[in-house]
């Protein structure tokens, strides 16, 4: 069993650092032949900055869906960017992760425990 549930990598890197990406695919007699990454994590997110882009990857275990980490994550991301935008001092505890539809369905549809009990 993994120590951790969950994995967050945050990479920042340039093209021209990752060998084989720029010119003609080959430097120094080394060909960049492409990379699979693989984790031991039921939960691994990561950031891959290349200072004019980010690049989200998620790798999830069911019934964790890692389209649904990234569409958390890019909707952080995005609203982060617009609170540094209009009120940089705005504390983080503040920042919304979940988009509103999502988040209204897990604060309240999934906890709905109303329920008729005998008088």
């Amino acid at each position: 069993a993994p120590l951790f549930g969950a994995l967050l990598n945050y990479r920042h890197n340039t093209l021209a650092a990752l060998p084989g990406v720029v010119g003609d695919d080959v430097l120094d007699g080394m060909e960049w032949l492409g990379a699979q990454e693989r984790t031991n994590y039921p939960l691994t997110l990561s950031v891959d900055d290349s200072g004019q882009a980010l690049g989200l990857t998620a790798e999830a275990v069911e019934p964790v869906s890692a389209e649904r980490v990234c569409g958390y994550m890019q909707h952080a991301l995005e609203h982060l960017a617009e609170l540094l935008e209009r009120s940089p001092h705005t504390p983080v505890r503040e920042l919304e992760i979940l988009p509103g539809q999502e988040r209204g369905y897990l604060l309240e549809e999934l906890n709905r425990t109303e329920a008729a009990y005998p008088s």
